[in-house]
C-alpha cells in the first residue's frame, strides 16, 4: 500500500482531516543587529551566532542602516536565516526600530556588527534573566588588546574599574532584553548612546551580567581611535543627561582619588585616562556647540582578523609572529613593566641576596639563583650541597635551624620549613603562635623534586626522598623513601644501578 492511501481523503500522516498545517516552531531568541558599511565584519558576526546555533533557534534580522557598501549583500548571503532591511539615512535607532517591528521573539538581543558571540553565551544569559526575574543581561566583556597601544591599555585599566563595567555590565556591544524590559523602553529615541540609554533604564539589581560566558570587545587600537571612541561616549551622555536627567540605572561616579585609594597601581594609568577624556571633553563640548550630532566611528577596531578575536566556539587562534612582536615591543615600552620589574628586584634582594649572605655555606655549593631564603642566618650548608630550582628553605623566626651536610642534594621546587603553626580554636591563622624545631638533613641525602620537609624531623645520611613526598617524621639512613608521609619502601642500593 503506498503511502498516498495509507491516510483517508483530507487527511496527512500525524494530521487530523480538515485541520490546517501546523505554524512553523517560533525561534527561541530573536537578535537585531543594526549595521552600517559593516562589510568587514559582518561576516564575522553572523558566523560567531550561528557556528552554534540549532536550526529554527534564532531568528537574526540585519537593519541595514545608510550603508555604501556591501553589509545587505553579505547579510543576504546567509540565506532565510538573516531577514535584511535596507534603510536608506544612516540612523541607528532608526535601524534599532526597523529590526524590532521586524523581530517576533523574546526576549530579543541587539547586537552591533562588530561583535562576535555565541548564541550559546545569548541563551545563557537568557536563562539566568528568567531565573534571576532581570529585564535586561549580557554576557561578559573580554578585552581583546591584540595590536593596542600602551596608552589604549591603559586607559581601559581605568575603565575596567568603573562602576558602569564593575556593577552588572550591559552595553558593551551587546544586551538582551525580555518582554517586559522591551515594553519599559517602547521605541529607541534618537540618540547617540543607545547602550548606555538601555543600561540607564533598568537598576542595577534589575540587570544580569553572566560571567561564565563571555563576547570580545575590541576597543581603539590607536589613541586617536580612543578619542574618537571617547567623544562619542561623551557627547552622548550630555545628551541623555539633557533630555533624560538622571535615569533610575545611572551609574555612580567613580573619583580619580577613589579609584586612586582602591588601585594604587593605577597611578599612571589615571594620568592616560584623565588626558583622554579631557581631550575627548573638548571635542565633545566643540560638537555641541557647532551642533553636529555626526557619529564619531573608530575603524581600527573594525579591521578584520584580530590574531586574538573570540572563535565561534569561544577559544582563541594563535597570534601571529608579527602579533607576538608587537605585543613584545608593547610589554617593553609599557612603564607598568619597568615598575614592576623594580617589584621584582626588590623581592629578589630580601628573599635571595641578603638572606643568603646570612648562611654559613661550606665548600663548593651549587645554588640556584631563585631559591628562596628566609631567616637566614639559622640556615647551615655542608661542603658540595646542591640546591635546585625554586626550592624554599626557611627557618624559624626565633630558634628553628636548618641544617645540610655534606654532598646533599635537593631537586626543584622542595618546601623545607622548621616552623609550622599551631591550632587554636577561634584564632586566625596569622594570629596562632609558631612551633619552631630543628631540621637535620645529613650527609649525601638526596630529595626529589616538589618534596616537602616539615619541621622537627631528621634525615639519616645517605637517604634518598622520593619526588612528590611529604617529610614528617624522622627517616633512617640509606633508605629510599616516599609517599604522603614519606617512609622506608626499602635499602638504597650499594652498587648504582642495581636494586
Amino acid at each position: 500500500m503506498s503511502a498516498a492511501t495509507e491516510c483517508d481523503e483530507g487527511e496527512t500522516r500525524g494530521q487530523p482531516a480538515g485541520e490546517p498545517p501546523a505554524a512553523p516552531a517560533r525561534p527561541a531568541l530573536s537578535v537585531v543587529i543594526p549595521a552600517r558599511n559593516e562589510e568587514a565584519v559582518l561576516g564575522r558576526c553572523l558566523d560567531s551566532l550561528l557556528a552554534d546555533a540549532a536550526p529554527g533557534e534564532l531568528e537574526i534580522v540585519v537593519a541595514a542602516n545608510g550603508c555604501a557598501d556591501r553589509t545587505a549583500e553579505i547579510a543576504r548571503g546567509y540565506g532565510p536565516v538573516v531577514t535584511v532591511i535596507e534603510l536608506g539615512e544612516p540612523s541607528k535607532c532608526a535601524a534599532l526600530n526597523a529590526g524590532d517591528k521586524a523581530a517576533t521573539a523574546f526576549p530579543r538581543a541587539y547586537l552591533d556588527a562588530d561583535i562576535a558571540v555565541t548564541t550559546q553565551a545569548l541563551q545563557a544569559v537568557a536563562a539566568a534573566m528568567e531565573r534571576t526575574g532581570a529585564l535586561a543581561g549580557a554576557p561578559f566583556p573580554v578585552l581583546d588588546f591584540d595590536g593596542c597601544t600602551a596608552a589604549v591599555r591603559s586607559f581601559y585599566r581605568v575603565w575596567c574599574q568603573l562602576p558602569w563595567f564593575t556593577d552588572n555590565s550591559i552595553g558593551s556591544g551587546v544586551y538582551l532584553l525580555s518582554e517586559q524590559g522591551h515594553r519599559r523602553l517602547g521605541s529607541f529615541p534618537d540618540i547617540t548612546n543607545d547602550d548606555q540609554y538601555v543600561h540607564d533604564l533598568f537598576r542595577a539589581e534589575e540587570r544580569v551580567c553572566v560571567r561564565s560566558h563571555s563576547f570580545a570587545l575590541r576597543p581603539p587600537r590607536t589613541v586617536p581611535g580612543l578619542v574618537r571612541r571617547r567623544t562619542r561616549t561623551l557627547h552622548g551622555q550630555h545628551e541623555l543627561a539633557a533630555r533624560f536627567g538622571q535615569l533610575p540605572g545611572a551609574s555612580p561616579r567613580r573619583s580619580a582619588g577613589e579609584l586612586l585609594r582602591r588601585h594604587p597601581a593605577l597611578i599612571v594609568d589615571l594620568l592616560v585616562f584623565a588626558w583622554v577624556t579631557k581631550a575627548a571633553g573638548r571635542a565633545a563640548a566643540g560638537k555641541a556647540a557647532a551642533e553636529d550630532n555626526s557619529w564619531e566611528r573608530d575603524d581600527t577596531s573594525r579591521r578584520a582578523g584580530s590574531s586574538t578575536a573570540l572563535s565561534p566556539g569561544g577559544g582563541r587562534s594563535m597570534p601571529t609572529k608579527i602579533a607576538k612582536l608587537k605585543n613584545g615591543a608593547v610589554s617593553v615600552l609599557d612603564l607598568k613593566t619597568w615598575l614592576h620589574s623594580l617589584r621584582i628586584l626588590h623581592y629578589y634582594g630580601y628573599s635571595h641576596v641578603r638572606e643568603k649572605r646570612k648562611m654559613t655555606i661550606g665548600a663548593n655549593p651549587t645554588f640556584a639563583p631563585n631559591v628562596s631564603i628566609s631567616n637566614g642566618d639559622r640556615i647551615t650548608l655542608g661542603d658540595r650541597v646542591h640546591v635546585g630550582e625554586r626550592v624554599c628553605l626557611w627557618a624559624g623566626d626565633s630558634v628553628g635551624r636548618i641544617t645540610l651536610g655534606d654532598d646533599v642534594m635537593i631537586g626543584p621546587a622542595t618546601f623545607v620549613t622548621a616552623s609550622d603553626y599551631g591550632l587554636v580554636e577561634g584564632m586566625p591563622p596569622f594570629s596562632q603562635p609558631k612551633n619552631e624545631r630543628d631540621i637535620v638533613i645529613e650527609k649525601q641525602v638526596w630529595i626529589g623534586a616538589n618534596a616537602v620537609v616539615v619541621a622537627g624531623v631528621r634525615i639519616g645520611a645517605g637517604a634518598i626522598i622520593g619526588a612528590g613526598s611529604v617529610v614528617t617524621r624522622d627517616l633512617p639512613p640509606n633508605m629510599i623513601c616516599a609517599g604522603v608521609p614519606a617512609r622506608p619502601i626499602k635499602p638504597r642500593p650499594r652498587v648504582a644501578g642495581k636494586s
